[in-house]
Order: C-alpha cells, then sequence, then structure tokens
C-alpha cells in the first residue's frame, strides 16, 4: 500500500498507508484540526545504458540474435 504524508500545523507530520480507494483524512488524529498532505520528490535512478548522450549501445551478443 502506498504511504502518504499529512501535516497538522500543531503536531507536524505524520504518515498513513492509504489504498487508492481509502477517504483521506481531513483532521488530525490527535487534536483535530484540519490537515494537509506533503509530497515529495520521487528519487529516479536509471540503471542500464543508453540514458545518457554519452553512452553507446552494446552490441547485440549470439545468444540475443537466437533468442
Amino acid at each position: 500500500m502506498p504511504l502518504y504524508t499529512f501535516k497538522c500545523d500543531r503536531h507536524g507530520e505524520f504518515d498513513l498507508e492509504l489504498r487508492m480507494m481509502d477517504e483521506r483524512p481531513k483532521a488530525c488524529p490527535k487534536c483535530g484540526r484540519p490537515v494537509k498532505r506533503v509530497f515529495h520528490a520521487q528519487n529516479i535512478v536509471y540503471r542500464a545504458g543508453g540514458f545518457r548522450v554519452t553512452d553507446k549501445r552494446l552490441e547485440p551478443t549470439e545468444d540475443d540474435l537466437y533468442d
């Protein structure tokens, strides 16, 4: 399940695991004040070749030709 971060002005940030169909919390579970959803930038790591201009395409091996 995805992990969502919400922020209360009084208590700070807290995380909840919610399904897509679950309703988002509208109030802080501790004080009942309204909460806002916090968005975080995701890290993307490319581990294969071919994503940069300087990368060279690998020549197919004999095994690749007969698969």
